[in-house]
C-alpha cells in the first residue's frame, strides 16, 4: 500500500530538480555565449534560465517523472489518488516555471522607471512584492507543518506525492521549523503594522503642519493664510517660509524694519 510523501523526501527531490536544472541553465548559457557573444548571454539570463527550466519540467506534462522524482521514488497523484491529467500538469509548470518569470520581468521594467512613478503606484509595486513573498513564505509553513505540497503550484493544481517504496525506519517531519517561520511572520507583522501606523501618525501631524492655524488677518508677505504661524523679536507675525526666505536676504521685520535674527524666530503652536 502506498502512503503519502513525506516532507524530506519532497524536499529532497526539490533539491535534486534544481541541482539538475542549474547544471542545463549553465549548457544554456555557454551555447548562447558561443552563438551570441557574452554580452548577449549576460543580457538574456533570465530568458535562459526560463528556457532550462521549462525544459526540464515540461517533461511532467507527458506523463514522465523528474529525475529528483524518480531519485526519491514518487509519484503525482491527485487529491483523488488519480494521475494529473496533462491540462493540470500544464497549468502546474506555468505556475511554478513562467509565473515568477512575469512577475520577475514586470518589477523590473517597473522598477526602471521608478523616478517616473507616482507615490501610489509605486507602492502598489512594493506591495504586491511583499504579498507574493509573504504568500510564499506562508505556503512553506504550512508545508513543514502538515506536508503535500512544497509550492503553491502544487497547491493550486492539487498535485501530491505518494511514495512508491516501502518505507523503513521512522520518517521525521519539520513541524518545528515550520512554526519558527510562522512566529518569524507573526513577529515581523507586527512590526511592519506598527511602523505603518506610526508613518501615519508622522504625516498627520506633518498634514496638520500645512493648515493655516489662525482665522486672524493673512502674512503680510505671501497675502495668504498663516501657515507656521511664526513671530519675530518685535511681535509680528507671519509665515515661517515666508519670514525666514526673507530674513535671510534682509534681516529686518518687513513691517517695523526692526532687526530680526533668523536662530531668533519663533514658531508658535496653537496661535
Amino acid at each position: 500500500m502506498f502512503s503519502w510523501a513525506g516532507q524530506p523526501d519532497i524536499v529532497r527531490a526539490a533539491q535534486k530538480d534544481t541541482f539538475y536544472v542549474d547544471i542545463l541553465v549553465d549548457q544554456l548559457r555557454e551555447v548562447v555565449s558561443l552563438l551570441f557573444g557574452p554580452r548577449r548571454a549576460a543580457n538574456s539570463q533570465r530568458e535562459v534560465d526560463l528556457i532550462a527550466a521549462l525544459t526540464y519540467y515540461s517533461l511532467q506534462i507527458f506523463g514522465r517523472k523528474t529525475l529528483g522524482e524518480e531519485y526519491c521514488d514518487l509519484e503525482r497523484v491527485t487529491p483523488s489518488w488519480r494521475i494529473p491529467s496533462s491540462t493540470r500538469m500544464g497549468t502546474l509548470v506555468v505556475l511554478q516555471v513562467v509565473f515568477p518569470y512575469l512577475i520577475s520581468k514586470l518589477r523590473r521594467s517597473q522598477s526602471s522607471h521608478r523616478l517616473a512613478l507616482r507615490y501610489n503606484e509605486a507602492l502598489d509595486l512594493c506591495s504586491m512584492s511583499f504579498s507574493l513573498a509573504t504568500v510564499q513564505r506562508l505556503n512553506l509553513a504550512i508545508f513543514y507543518l502538515f506536508g503535500a505540497y512544497l509550492h503553491i503550484s502544487h497547491r493550486i493544481t492539487g498535485v501530491k506525492y505518494l511514495h512508491t517504496k516501502k518505507l523503513i525506519g521512522p520518517r521525521y517531519g519539520y513541524g518545528m521549523l515550520g512554526a519558527l517561520i510562522l512566529l518569524q511572520m507573526v513577529i515581523s507583522g507586527i512590526i511592519s503594522v506598527k511602523a505603518k501606523l506610526h508613518h501615519d501618525k508622522v504625516a498627520e501631524a506633518e498634514q496638520l503642519e500645512k493648515i493655516p492655524c489662525s482665522p486672524g488677518p493673512n502674512c503680510t508677505l505671501c497675502l495668504g493664510p498663516k501657515v507656521a504661524p511664526t513671530a519675530t523679536d518685535c511681535g509680528h507675525v507671519y509665515c515661517w517660509d515666508c519670514i525666514a526666505v526673507w530674513c535671510s536676504n534682509k534681516p529686518e521685520c518687513p513691517l517695523c524694519r526692526q532687526p530680526v535674527v533668523l536662530s531668533n524666530l519663533v514658531r508658535l503652536c496653537n496661535y
